[in-house]
Parts: C-alpha cells; structure tokens; sequence
C-alpha cells in the first residue's frame, strides 16, 4: 500500500484567511449571545487582531491583559506554558480597535481584584 506523505493536493500549508464578511458575522453572533456576549467578541477579537491561539486565549488571565489600574497593556507577555513550543512571547496590543473593545470589557474606572 502506498503511503502519502505531505499535504494534500490543492493546498498550501498556510491557515485560512477570514473574510471581512466573516469576521463580522462571527463578531455578531459573539454580540448576540445571552450569557457573557463582551468576552466572547474580547476573545474573538484578540484572536483575530493579535493572532493568539486557542490555548493561549484560553490561558489568558485578566493580569496578563490589564494592569492593577484596569488599563489595558500595551504589551501581552505570553508565558511558555501557555505557548506552541513553550517559547514565550510577547504580543502588542497595538490595534486601537482591540484596546477599544477590551477597554469596554474592563473599563479603567473599575480596578480588577486579582
């Protein structure tokens, strides 16, 4: 039996690109939700303006996005254990788009309690 090694035929090796069309539609069901609907779009948001993967948005803690103060950080240090090849990594939170979002979320006049 011959054995197929490689990627399939017809692809590249690259990720997917969403739509603009997409991004939005995924942003509004994440709105629509009845249950925590500003962290849903807070995570798909950062997974799309910061590039973070599912196990490092889902080891993501509330210090590791914002100060004592609740401002948000410019820099996320993404610690090994939450990483591909547990190297660590630093993600800018750059996008005003993103800093707006994830402002909303955690507004600077309410401090977190960690």
């Amino acid at each position: 039996m011959k054995r197929h090694r490689g990627r399939p035929p017809g692809t590249t090796g690259r990720a997917a690109v969403l739509t603009t069309h997409q991004i939005r539609a995924v942003a509004a069901v994440a709105r629509a939700r009845a249950r925590l609907p500003l962290r849903a779009l807070a995570t798909f948001a950062l997974s799309v303006g910061a590039g973070l993967r599912a196990k490092e948005l889902s080891s993501l803690r509330w210090i590791d996005v914002f100060t004592h103060e609740g401002e948000v950080r410019d820099v996320v240090h993404l610690k090994a254990a939450y990483t591909k090849g547990a190297k660590t990594r630093n993600i800018l939170l750059s996008p005003p788009q993103l800093r707006r979002l994830l402002t909303t979320l955690h507004p600077p006049s309410r401090p977190c309690a960690f």
